[in-house]
């Protein structure tokens, strides 16, 4: 049921309608009288996104690899990184769809998503597994 949920969201995100919905929303504008404040916003926001992005990876890699070493998946849970995975592809359609030309987000929100589903294929590879820590023991 959650993945059928999940893939009208991801349907209804992705069709016309979507595209065609406009909220109103204020606007302030702190630039007043700035002729060059969008030019250092827009390369401020760039900036943003790029540290956003190392941000990301640095902290998805460190799990991927101890899970990875120990084999240990008992404190992960498939939820957390599954609605993570979710999160990342809802992010992956509607910047295709609503901004192509940025190639920095749609980057960011792919290596988001592939970085979550490698989290989540190791919580199904490693869920019998005993880990490392417990064999070597074993052994000894």
């Amino acid at each position: 049921a959650g993945v059928a949920a999940y893939g009208c969201l991801v349907a209804a995100l992705y069709s016309d309608y979507a595209r065609d919905l406009r909220v109103d929303v204020p606007f302030v504008d702190v630039g007043v009288g700035l002729d060059s404040f969008k030019y250092v916003n827009m390369r401020f926001q760039d900036c943003l996104q790029g540290v956003s992005t190392m941000v990301m990876i640095t902290s998805r890699i460190p799990t991927i690899m101890t899970i990875f070493r120990t084999k240990n998946v008992s404190n992960i849970s498939r939820t957390t990184w599954g609605l993570n995975l979710a999160g990342a592809t809802i992010r992956v359609f509607t910047t295709f769809r609503e901004l192509p030309d940025e190639l920095v987000l749609q980057a960011s929100f792919i290596i988001s998503a592939l970085l979550s589903l490698v989290v989540i294929l190791q919580t199904f590879v490693y869920a019998k597994a005993e880990p490392a820590a417990a064999n070597d023991k074993k052994t000894k």
